[in-house]
């Protein structure tokens, strides 16, 4: 679609058209990542953030979630709101939710978060859930309650199941709460529900109070101005359309682009062209050899090569190995990605090892 857009004129009639197969591209990737996160295998990336600030930058966009008949209210009442997770997933975690009490509420109602401080608590209180759990300690407690149509007992038990949904079929994947309790358990935290049939249900996260009170900044990426360049990449991916794709976001970009389907066939171009490879760009899961013993393996020739991973799921072991004069020679990418996001990566790689 990127490309297609990219010949179309403002004003053509295809460009809605295309507008539309991308939207639908970007949800069926939503809907791949809240799998990946259910399943703990979606790129985790932790830091000590500020619960009440993640709580804050979000309100706008939990008051255009909902409905103008419902009533929004938040009390960052947690004095230590500092939580060791990954910003974006928590995010996840509360539009989720937000959605989920939406529809809850069809007829209006109100929408509490609200963030608190427990100290010394052990939230799993049945004792035969609370084995090997029973360390008493600290946590911040997001709490999101709802005044809706709440949830029926039969129904609490399977509410955190995949696919798992009492709404009708277009209207939910049954993800939503699945997708919320993985990422609260990656976290290293728990969830319960508390639910009144037709009063109301309270969904209560404890996440462990981080040692820190400082907030980690990430690093900022910048982005090239100009995503363009003449540099050759060796392109490794078993997928045909997913090579040929990214070979053309590429190619129209003025990169020369060497094609391989497995490892087999990138031995013999990178022996054939191994003075003018600049980059490899390779998939984990190949045939016959993993990508980052193919990468291992042509660097024992080329001690400088630079390798950027692609893959749907995240690395065991991120490969961020230095070079001899200890510049970073490995990047990873998650698949499905934009072609303006691979574009830039891949020309930051190029202008950090100027």
């Amino acid at each position: 679609t990127a490309l297609a857009g990219e010949k179309l004129k403002d004003g053509n009639f295809f460009g809605d058209e295309i507008e539309g197969i991308k939207s639908a591209a970007r949800r069926a990737s939503n809907l791949t990542r809240q799998l990946l996160i259910f399943s703990r295998r979606q790129v985790w990336s932790p830091r000590v953030i500020n619960l009440n600030h993640v709580l804050e930058n979000m309100e706008k966009m939990i008051r255009s979630l909902i409905k103008e008949n419902i009533g929004f209210q938040f009390y960052p009442d947690a004095e230590n709101p500092y939580v060791y997770a990954d910003t974006s997933q928590l995010e996840q975690v509360l539009i989720n939710l937000a959605v989920n009490a939406r529809d809850a509420m069809p007829a209006g109602g109100k929408l509490l978060i609200k963030t608190e401080n427990l100290t010394n608590i052990n939230p799993m209180e049945d004792p035969v859930q609370a084995a090997g759990e029973g360390i008493n300690r600290s946590f911040v407690l997001l709490t999101v309650t709802d005044k809706g149509i709440g949830i029926e007992e039969s129904n609490i038990e399977e509410i955190f199941d995949p696919f798992f949904t009492t709404k009708s079929l277009n209207e939910g994947t049954g993800l939503g709460l699945a997708t919320v309790y993985g990422i609260v358990k990656q976290s290293g935290g728990h969830i319960k529900v508390s639910s009144v049939p037709g009063a109301g249900t309270s969904f209560l996260i404890y996440l462990p109070q981080a040692d820190s009170k400082f907030e980690t900044v990430p690093a900022e990426t910048k982005i090239p101005a100009l995503l363009a360049g003449n540099e050759t990449i060796l392109l490794v991916e078993d997928e045909d359309s997913v090579r040929e794709l990214v070979s053309r976001y590429l190619s129209r970009k003025g990169y020369n682009v060497l094609e391989a389907r497995n490892a087999g066939e990138a031995l013999i171009l990178f022996e054939q062209h191994a003075n003018r490879v600049n980059l490899l760009i390779t998939d984990i899961l190949l045939p016959f050899m993993k990508g980052d013993e193919l990468a291992e393996r042509l660097r024992k020739t080329n001690l400088s090569l630079c390798t950027l991973f692609i893959s749907g799921y995240p690395l065991p072991n991120r490969p961020d190995s230095g070079g001899a004069d200890g510049t970073r020679l490995s990047w990873f990418m998650q698949k499905p990605f934009e072609a303006d996001e691979i574009l830039a990566l891949v020309r930051q790689i190029f202008d950090n090892r100027q």
